[in-house]
């Protein structure tokens, strides 16, 4: 009986270790899409979670994305933390910014309200536009 108590104890402790893991995953990478014929770079995504008022952030392994390039970033977070902010700035063919960063901002509720952003011409870029499409997608154009 003894044995089969200490069974059953290491398989909750294992099943309750596996569920808390699994708890603790955002559940989406967010994707930034650069449909513009400009170079962005891309500083930092942030993700608020309103019930605990906490930021978490992902940020890129190049910060530089060129034209036509799409760039995901993996969740940060717990499942509750929801994508808010992308902090961009136009740059240059090496990736230098040129002009200001600003953030990009999508509605969450308890956080942040919708911030489409124009960015100006900056080198031989022309300017852009970006905002969230999507809960986990920010698209420049």
């Amino acid at each position: 009986m003894k044995r089969l108590l200490n069974y059953r104890t290491f398989l909750f402790a294992l099943c309750s270790g596996l569920f808390t893991f699994q708890a603790s995953a955002q559940s989406t990478s967010v994707h930034i899409i650069n449909n513009s014929s400009c170079y962005v770079f891309l500083e930092y995504v942030e993700a608020y979670d309103c019930e605990t008022s906490t930021v978490c952030f992902a940020y890129p392994d190049e910060n530089c994305i060129p034209p036509g390039i799409t760039v995901t970033l993996s969740p940060c977070g717990t499942s509750t933390y929801k994508w808010a902010i992308g902090a961009i700035a136009m740059a240059d063919e090496d990736c230098q910014q040129c002009g200001n960063r600003i953030e990009v901002q999508r509605e969450v509720e308890c956080y942040s309200t919708a911030n489409p952003v124009n960015f100006p011409a900056c080198g031989s870029c022309p300017g852009a536009f970006a905002q969230w499409v999507a809960p986990d997608v920010i698209e420049i154009n």
